[in-house]
C-alpha cells in the first residue's frame, strides 16, 4: 500500500471492510502509536446510518474499559486522499 495519510495517521493495511466503511491498521506519525482507523464513505450513508455513527462516536468517547477500543480522535475529511487500491492502471 502506498503511503496514505489522514490527519496525523499513516494508513498501513486494510483490516476489514463493510457496506459503508473500511478499517485500516495505522500508526500515529508523531508518537508511533498503533491504532485502527475507520474510514466512512459518506456517499453511502442515509440519515439513519449517519445518526447511528454519531451515536456510536458519543458512546465510544464515554467508555473507558480495557476490553473496548478507546476513541482517540475523529477527523472530518471533505476531500479524502485517493485510495491506492482504487487505481486503474
Amino acid at each position: 500500500m502506498e503511503k496514505v495519510e489522514v490527519g496525523d495517521y499513516r494508513l498501513q493495511s486494510l483490516v476489514g471492510k463493510g457496506s459503508y466503511a473500511e478499517v485500516f491498521r495505522a500508526v500515529h506519525r508523531v508518537t508511533g502509536a498503533r491504532v485502527a482507523v475507520k474510514a466512512i464513505d459518506r456517499r453511502r450513508l442515509d440519515k439513519r446510518v449517519h445518526d447511528g455513527i454519531l451515536k456510536e462516536r458519543e458512546i465510544l468517547k464515554s467508555i473507558d474499559h480495557p476490553n473496548i477500543l478507546r476513541l482517540l480522535d475523529t477527523i472530518d475529511v471533505r476531500n479524502p486522499p485517493r485510495n491506492p487500491r482504487d487505481r486503474t492502471e
